[in-house]
This record gives structure tokens, sequence and C-alpha cells, in this order.
């Protein structure tokens, strides 16, 4: 009899599970500006130098969230974030942005880039998984305060504005920098120098042959100046287009500019008899000569002026009677 066996085999078999490795796109943020360079045309002592245009940072990203994206502007000193390059700086401090239409700040916080207290946070948005590859514009206006530096001397002040933009992941473990995009500033505060009388008109009553014939007024010239390092001195000068005939009547009568006296500011009353930078030869008198020095590159002064016609000298105590007219002119000049 034959016996059929029949042998179970039981086939086992093993399948091994594949876990497919996730592959993570590295972190990245970009910053770019649509301008490199901004100019400013500068007013001593003026709180408001506004910037020749507006300059636009775009920040892009991509980040595995949590994440916080932020965006910086900074300068590399907070002392000297603009210099004429003689020892003349403008700080951070009075380097103010307006981000968007916001109300502007300067630039004196210490930020993760630049140096101490010379940068500014423009932004800090947190991205989460609904903005993790998105962007934020940065529409930017700049302004320069010099209400606190009203000695600055004029000049052409140079420095590097710098944009940067960071992502911050995984508490801050996962830091990711974008380049630093750089902003030349020029900004120009050109040399001046004013002067303005507290009156245009004196009039003297006369009495033939006397020495003392004293004005009806006194008159201040008020100075002002804004000067490069370069400048030596500024002058104050008084002076008459012709020396013989200073005044006249119109009728060949004159007084000449040597019987014309100033005392300026109570000192000794002195006539008009030098040939100075402006006018006639032998019709002026230098009222003032300052000196300019680190202390007062930008500054100004006052020259209180009384006046006397001495007609005592000469043939002047024969002048016929009449009525003399004639224009002084106060002028200053700097040098060289």
């Amino acid at each position: 009899m034959v016996k059929t066996v029949f042998v179970r085999i039981a086939v086992v078999c093993l399948m091994i599970a594949g876990i497919a490795p996730r592959v993570f796109a590295a972190d990245t943020v970009t910053l770019s500006l649509s301008g490199n360079s901004e100019s400013f045309n500068l007013v001593a002592g003026n709180a408001s130098n506004s910037g020749s245009s507006n300059i636009t940072a775009t920040t892009t990203w991509s980040l595995l969230p949590p994440c916080t994206a932020s965006v910086y502007a900074y300068f590399a000193s907070a002392s000297t974030a603009l210099t004429d390059g003689a020892g003349h700086n403008i700080p951070s401090s009075a380097f103010d942005i307006s981000d968007n239409g916001g109300a502007s700040a300067a630039l004196t916080n210490t930020i993760v880039f630049g140096g101490a207290n010379a940068g500014l946070q423009l932004e800090n948005l947190n991205v989460g998984p609904a903005n993790k590859n998105s962007s934020v514009t940065d529409a930017m206006t700049f302004n320069i305060n010099l209400s606190g530096l009203p000695q600055l001397p004029a000049g052409t002040y140079t420095g590097s504005l710098f944009m940067q933009s960071q992502g911050a992941c995984n508490g801050n473990n996962n830091i990711t920098n974008s380049g630093a995009q750089t902003i030349a500033v020029t900004a120009t505060l050109p040399e001046s120098l004013t002067i303005s009388l507290s009156s245009h008109a004196v009039t003297f009553s006369l009495k033939a042959g006397s020495a003392t014939n004293a004005g009806s007024t006194s008159i201040t010239a008020s100075s002002a100046w804004v000067m490069k390092p370069s400048r030596t001195a500024v002058g104050l000068y008084a002076y008459f287009s012709s020396a013989p005939a200073a005044l006249t009547d119109g009728f060949g009568d004159n007084i000449p500019s040597s019987a014309f006296f100033i005392s300026n500011n109570g000192g000794a009353s002195t006539a008009l008899t030098t040939t100075v930078a402006f006018g006639a030869a032998s019709a002026g008198l230098r009222l003032a000569n300052v000196a300019i020095t680190s202390a007062n590159e930008n500054s100004s002064r006052t020259d209180a002026m009384a006046f006397n016609i001495n007609l005592s000298g000469g043939t002047l105590p024969q002048l016929p009677a009449g009525t003399y007219t004639g224009t002084l002119n106060i002028q200053a000049q700097a040098t060289p």
C-alpha cells in the first residue's frame, strides 16, 4: 500500500519595512534693495534734512517653523556713522529712518549686527506654517537731525548704512543670515556766511566845523558762518565806494570817508581810511577779524556800531549847508 505523505512547508516571508528618509531644504534668507545710495543737502543746526530718495528693502525667506524673521539697519560705528575724514563726524544717533510710513527712529540700539548703539530693528515677524515661504518689504525714508550738532563744520560727510535680515529657528539654535547690503550715504553741509543788520538807515544833524556829530542810532551787524576746517579767518568790513565822496550833496560838495567814524562794540572811534577787501582804496575799515579754529568753524558774532561825522578837519569847516547822502556797506569775508 502506497502511502502518500504530504509535507506542508510553511514559507515565512519576512517583510522588512523601509523607512524613507525625510529631506529638508536648508533655511534661506535673502535681502535686496531698490537703491544703493542716498544723498543729503544739509542745513546747519536744522532738525529736518531729508534724504534725496526712498529705498525699499525686500526680505524673502524659506524657513522651517517655528521661527522669527527680522530686518535690521545699522552702521559699523555709533560715533562715526558719517565722517568728513578730518575728525568731524555725524553719529548714528542723528540718523533717522521712517519705515513704511511710521515714526522716524534713530539708529541707537545694539542689535545682532554692527557697532554697539548703532542699529535699528525694522521687522520682527513670527514665522509659522502659513508663512514659512514668504517675504516682507520695508519702504524707508531717511533724515539727518543736526539740532544736536550746531557746531558741525561745512564739509562732505560719507558713510555706509548696512541692511541685513536674519531668520532664527528652533529656539534660536538655527540662525540664518542674509548677506549685508550697503547703502552709500553722502551728506553735504555747504559753507555759508551771512550778515543781517538791525537797521538800514542812520541820520546825522550836522553842526558846521564840529568834531562831534553822532548818528541817530547805533546799528548791530549779526554775522553767522559755517566754514570748512581749512578756513583761517572771517573778517568783517565797513566801506564806501569812494574815499573823497563818501557822502555828497549832488552839487560837488562832499564828505570824505576820512571824516566818517565808527566805534565798534564800544571801542575807539576810527575813520574809514583803510584799503580793505571791498570798496574803494582808502575808504574802508576792518571791524573784526575772527581766527577760525576747531572751536568756531560753525559760529556767529555781533558787532554794535556807533557812528560819528567829524567836520573839523581840512576844508570841512567851510562845508556848505545841504543834505549829504551816501551808502555805507557792511560785508564779511572768509579766508583763504
